[in-house]
């Protein structure tokens, strides 16, 4: 279930670039589970860093630091590792994931101010869940996405993220650093303070089947509430 969860996140937050991509900032909107603003800047393809939902993604090629900021605890995960567990954690470099997964041209549209490629198909986000249809609005300039839906089943629906106040410039070094009182710590879990918590069972994996609608309402229940602790 936390493979679906970080290959969500991930791709909603964009935290992948690639090597031709400018030295930016820029305002992030998603809607789908409510409205959520954030924050991402780009240094270069290693070094990235994206803010939302009270956490705080940091990338530093190999690693991927995940910090809370409710509770001031962070975890550390190696990024081959997460390669071999979700693709999600290889969508570093948006033309490549678009091959992959053979996403169509539909057409271009000018948003923020950047010329965008229209594209359209199914995303692999891993073996727990089936292709999710999604369409991104690509900046050849900027390398990345301005703007992406994905159409998850229900009660998630349809989830969009774009990019606001897009700024070219130079950023200091220090925003990807671990800022001083955090505590490293093993899992999400701790990180959040859950204590005990425990996902819904989300179907017979080993068979293939997939969670019932019960267990996805579920799941959404416990992750809003999650979410609204977080931000307190």
């Amino acid at each position: 279930m936390y493979k679906i969860l970080y290959g969500i996140i991930a791709y909603c937050l964009i935290i992948g670039t690639s090597a031709l991509a400018v030295e930016f900032s820029a305002d992030t909107v998603t809607q789908g589970m409510g409205e959520n603003r954030g924050k991402i800047y780009y240094k270069n393809d290693t070094t990235h860093r994206s803010e939302a939902m009270g956490m705080i993604h940091i990338t530093k090629d190999p690693y991927v630091y995940t910090l809370v900021e409710n509770t001031k605890k962070y975890t550390v995960q190696n990024l081959d590792e997460l390669r071999k567990q979700n693709p999600m954690a290889d969508y570093g470099n948006i033309e490549k994931m678009i091959t992959r997964n053979n996403l169509r041209k539909i057409g271009t549209e000018e948003l923020q101010g950047y010329k965008c490629v229209i594209y359209e198909g199914q995303i692999d986000i891993g073996t727990e869940h089936p292709p999710v249809p999604t369409k991104i609005w690509y900046s050849k300039k900027l390398q990345i996405p301005v703007r992406h839906e994905m159409e998850m089943d229900p009660p998630m629906g349809k989830i969009v993220t774009q990019l606001e106040n897009i700024t070219r410039e130079k950023l200091e070094s220090s925003l990807f650093d671990i800022p001083a009182g955090y505590e490293q710590v093993n899992s999400m879990q701790e990180a959040m303070g859950m204590g005990s918590f425990q996902m819904p069972s989300m179907g017979n994996q080993e068979n293939g089947q997939a969670p019932s609608a019960e267990d996805m309402e579920q799941m959404m229940e416990q992750m809003q509430d999650m979410m609204k602790q977080m931000q307190e």
